[in-house]
């Protein structure tokens, strides 16, 4: 219900954000319904040869996998994988039930699988050397907020408590450990992270080459792998709700201007540190260029709270809408309940600056 009301909003900023351009972007909401559909050639780079690989990879590693059920849900191999980079594909072919393919491939590979494989990589390639420390104490904290937003998708999706509990720990277990490497070795954490990152970079590229030979020849280069058509079928229908979600974040970012200033005296931080919040929501390349212009602790708020919350309402609503409608709402209240937590946290350790 939640979910299909929020659709609902995204669908009218669609109509509004269209008009807007057509009358010469008076609104400024034009601009952003432009720029949300232009991302539809980034996505369809880094989405479509995933999604046509994923399959015949599951099929090849799937008995391995299925090995570990006595002591985790199979699924759980997927949350080290961005939830639209072959995270969900790779959990819906197999984990043990729906729900656990859920939890794991689209709500906790959200947080975590998008923080190893693009946020750690993408922010440390953009942000200034004086700007890592602070957003690596960021990153420590919202890593460790990540348990509480599976959690709380759990409950929203009413998963059985013990059931909820074992899907649960690990995730916590795996989040220490990323923190830990956070504190102790960032150096080698990042320089860990990039690497995985362009290893999955080099899988799109790898697993496109042979879709689109196949399309183009009917010669089957992988047995199994997803027509490239049904991949860019999703990726297309993320790039449709990209284009209210744009103009609606503008809209919230305009309307919410007076309360994020107000937060911002409030929490000792400058404004440009609570607008980056909003840019989060929908995409955190903004947000690392921003960097520069925070003080320290507006650093440590913002790398904290984009690590669960990063394109909640950007590429993963587009991505969940598509292929979980259902869940959507479990998504989205997950993020958001472990960036709220980021935040507070961030206050409870920086309070005395």
């Amino acid at each position: 219900m939640a979910g299909t009301i929020f659709m609902r909003i995204i669908a009218l900023f669609v109509v509004i954000g269209g008009l807007d351009k057509i009358t010469g972007n008076h609104l400024k909401l034009g601009k952003e319904f432009e720029k949300g559909f232009l991302m539809l050639g980034d996505l369809a780079l880094c989405m479509t040869g995933i999604l046509c690989l994923t399959p015949a990879l599951v099929e090849r590693f799937r008995p391995w996998m299925i090995k570990t059920g006595r002591f985790l849900d199979p699924s759980f191999f997927s949350v080290f994988l961005s939830a639209d980079m072959g995270g969900f594909s790779l959990a819906q072919g197999i984990a043990a039930a729906e729900e656990t393919g859920v939890l794991n491939g689209l709500v906790t590979a959200s947080m975590l699988g998008c923080t190893l494989v693009y946020i750690i990589p993408a922010g440390y390639g953009i942000i200034r050397e004086e700007e890592k420390e602070p957003f690596s104490q960021g990153m420590l904290i919202g890593t460790l907020t990540i348990p509480a937003g599976t959690l709380a998708a759990g409950i929203v999706m009413r998963m059985p408590g013990m059931l909820l509990l074992k899907m649960v720990f690990p995730v916590f277990c795996i989040a220490v450990v990323i923190a830990v490497g956070l504190a102790k070795i960032p150096d080698r954490m990042v320089r860990g992270c990039i690497l995985f990152g362009k290893l999955i970079t080099a899988l799109a590229t790898i697993g496109l080459i042979p879709a689109a030979v196949t399309h183009l020849t009917g010669y089957v280069v992988i047995p199994g792998m997803l027509p490239i058509t049904e991949a860019m079928e999703i990726v297309c229908g993320c790039g449709i709700i990209l284009l209210g979600a744009y103009p609606f974040l503008k809209a919230l970012t305009r309307v919410m201007k007076g309360m994020l200033h107000r937060l911002a005296l409030w929490m000792h931080v400058d404004d440009t540190s609570m607008d980056c919040l909003v840019f989060a929501l929908a995409n955190a390349v903004p947000v690392f260029t921003e960097m520069k212009k925070m003080n320290r602790k507006g650093v440590v708020l913002n790398g904290a709270w984009m690590v669960p919350v990063s394109a909640v309402f950007g590429d993963f609503l587009a991505y969940a809408a598509n292929v979980a409608p259902r869940y959507l709402s479990a998504m989205i209240v997950g993020k958001l309940t472990a960036g709220v937590l980021a935040l507070l946290a961030v206050g409870f350790v920086m309070r005395r600056e």
